[in-house]
C-alpha cells in the first residue's frame, strides 16, 4: 500500500511539473514560433574560430548567424532576461561531478545521455549575443562585470567592451565604472575600457597616473601611451610621463617618451628629462628622445 502511494505520489508530481514546464513554455516569448531558449541554442552552435574569424571581418551582427541576432533584437527586453540568467549559471559540485562521470560512460551511452554544460562557453555566448543588441544590453553590464575576468580561452572581454560602447554611457557612469575597477585593482580591466571606450575626464586621468605607477610593465607601457592622447590636464600628464622616463623597465621607458613626443609643444617642458634619456641604455629611448630635442632646435631656428 506504501509502495502504490510513493508511486501515485511521484506520478503526480511529474504530472504536475510536466503541467508547469508547459504552462512556462506556453507564455515564453517567442520569434518566428521558436522561443528564446531556441534561438541561444542555434546561436550556441556557431564553431567559435568561425564566429571569431566572421568577428574580425565586420562589425555588424547581422551579418553574423542573422537569424538568431534578429530574433534575440525582436525580443529585446525578454531576451535580456534570459541571457543574464545565463550569465548568472554557476558551475556546481553535481555539474563537475556529471561531467566527470559522462567522460566514462561508453559512446553508446554518450550519445543519448546529456551532453555535460560547459558553463564558461554559455557565458562567452550570451556575451557575443549581448554585444549585437546595441543600447538594448545596459541591463546585463553589472553581471557581464563580474564575469570578465582575465583572458583565456573563452574571454568575454571583446564583448563586454563592445555592450559598454553601444550603450552610450554617460561621462559620469564611465567615470564611476573606471574608479570601481581601479578600487578593485583591476587595472587591466580599467585599461580596456578605456581603450575601448575613447574616453577621457579628470577621473580616467588620475586613474591612468595611478596604473603607470602602481601596474605591472605591460600596464605602465599601456598607461603611459593612452594618457598620451587623453584630453587630461597637460601637467598632470606630463608629470606622469616624465616620472616614467625613469621606469625600471625599458618597454615603460619607451612608451613614456614616445607619449611625450605624441605631446608636441606641450613636451618640450620636460626637457631637461628628455637630455637625461639620451644617455639611456635603451637605444629606442635614446632614439626617440634626441628625435624630440632636435626638432625643437630646429623650431627654434
Amino acid at each position: 500500500m506504501h509502495k502504490r502511494r510513493s508511486i501515485l505520489a511521484i506520478a503526480l508530481s511529474v504530472f504536475l511539473i510536466g503541467i508547469a514546464i508547459a504552462v512556462v513554455s506556453l507564455k515564453e516569448p517567442c520569434y518566428k514560433g521558436k522561443p528564446v531558449k531556441w534561438w541561444f541554442g542555434t546561436f550556441c552552435s556557431m564553431h567559435p574560430k568561425a564566429f571569431l574569424t566572421a568577428l574580425s571581418s565586420t562589425d555588424d551582427f547581422d551579418d553574423l548567424e542573422e537569424g538568431p541576432i534578429v530574433a534575440f533584437r525582436s525580443l529585446p527586453q525578454n531576451s535580456v532576461r534570459y541571457l543574464i540568467a545565463v550569465l548568472r549559471r554557476r558551475e556546481t559540485y553535481v555539474t563537475r561531478a556529471y561531467s566527470g562521470l559522462w567522460k566514462m560512460f561508453p559512446k553508446s551511452l554518450q550519445q543519448v545521455a546529456p551532453t555535460p554544460v560547459d558553463i564558461s562557453w554559455l557565458h562567452w555566448n550570451a556575451a557575443r549575443v549581448l554585444a549585437g543588441l546595441g543600447t538594448n544590453a545596459e541591463p546585463a553590464i553589472p553581471d557581464l562585470l563580474q564575469l570578465w575576468g582575465p583572458q583565456g580561452a573563452w574571454s568575454i572581454e571583446i564583448s563586454v567592451i563592445r555592450v559598454l560602447r553601444n550603450s552610450e554611457l554617460t561621462s559620469q557612469q564611465v567615470d564611476s565604472l573606471i574608479e570601481k575597477l581601479v578600487n578593485r585593482s583591476e587595472d587591466s580591466k580599467s585599461l580596456s575600457a578605456v581603450e575601448g571606450l575613447h574616453r577621457s575626464s579628470p577621473t580616467i586621468s588620475r586613474a591612468l597616473v595611478l596604473i603607470l605607477q602602481r601596474g605591472n610593465a605591460g600596464e605602465r607601457q599601456r598607461a603611459a601611451a593612452i594618457l598620451a592622447g587623453s584630453d587630461s590636464s597637460p601637467k598632470i600628464t606630463l608629470d606622469a610621463l616624465r616620472r616614467a622616463l625613469s621606469d625600471s623597465e625599458p618597454e615603460v621607458r619607451y612608451a613614456a617618451v614616445r607619449a611625450i613626443e605624441r605631446l608636441g609643444v606641450e613636451g618640450l617642458s620636460a626637457k631637461p628629462d628628455l637630455e637625461k634619456a639620451t644617455t639611456d641604455e635603451n637605444t629606442m629611448v635614446r632614439t626617440v628622445a634626441n628625435r624630440i630635442l632636435e626638432a625643437e632646435k630646429r623650431t627654434a631656428n
